[in-house]
């Protein structure tokens, strides 16, 4: 696998030099001979030096829909060879797990799931795959152009360091680094949930200081009927001795 997508690299950018970007990898579009030579072929979706930047999605079928990048569905009017890197990566993920990234037969949920779903880790899948190409793969499937590799080269060096067992340059993305993504992806619902949190702290800020406003009110109550009963039967011996003093009762 990791050999095939060297090769579909090196196919990748000969057609990016030519300012042709493919956008429409998927494994069906990769032809193995009996040589075990990989090909790039059907470049209809192609998109040349720029000028054919709209694509519509009528008719298209779901194949082709699950390896397009989030940038395509979002409608992007240019697109560069970070499109088709993604789409590959994809592709890689496919052939290691040996089931899609993205399977939902529904294209409305389809198009949910590429545009704002992390895929599943492949190793959750897929135990024994290394964890640099594990890291490099969902490197390559990033949501964000920004966060993958920029070229097809990129991709293929961190493929043969994989391959050499040298350290990878891709780094796995952290917990705060998804986090961010995922907010970027999701302004309005980031919003919201900021919103729901602020008001719960609030709440919670007034329900604590209420409660404690309470507590010392019962316990300054406490204290009053406490000081209170005291006198009281202060006042009440006092009473009694005054009247035995007096000779009142025995």
């Amino acid at each position: 696998v990791i050999r095939l997508g060297i090769d579909v690299c090196a196919g990748l950018q000969h057609a990016h030099d030519h300012g042709v970007i493919h956008r429409d990898i998927k494994p069906s579009n990769l032809i193995i001979d009996t040589d075990g030579k990989i090909s790039i072929t059907d470049f209809g979706l192609a998109q040349v030096n720029h000028n054919d930047a709209a694509l519509t999605l009528t008719g298209d079928l779901l194949g082709t829909l699950r390896y397009m990048s989030p940038e395509q569905l979002g409608g992007a009017k240019l697109l560069d060879e970070r499109t088709d890197v993604y789409s590959l990566g994809l592709v890689l993920y496919e052939y290691v797990a040996l089931c899609a990234c993205f399977d939902s037969s529904d294209r409305t949920k389809l198009l949910h799931n590429i545009c704002h779903d992390e895929p599943r880790p492949l190793r959750s899948i897929m135990p024994a795959v290394p964890v640099d190409l594990e890291t490099l793969i969902h490197k390559a499937i990033a949501k964000e152009p920004e966060a993958r590799y920029s070229s097809a080269p990129e991709l293929a060096d961190d493929l043969q360091r994989v391959l050499q067992h040298h350290p990878i340059h891709a780094r796995r993305a952290t917990r705060w680094n998804r986090s961010v993504r995922w907010v970027r992806r999701n302004p309005v619902l980031a919003k919201m949930i900021a919103l729901v949190i602020g008001l719960l702290t609030v709440l919670a800020i007034t329900t604590t200081f209420a409660a404690i406003r309470h507590a010392a009110l019962a316990q300054t109550a406490t204290e009053m009927l406490s000081e209170s009963q005291s006198r009281n039967y202060a006042l009440a011996v006092s009473a009694s001795y005054t009247a035995w003093h007096q000779g009142d009762i025995n």
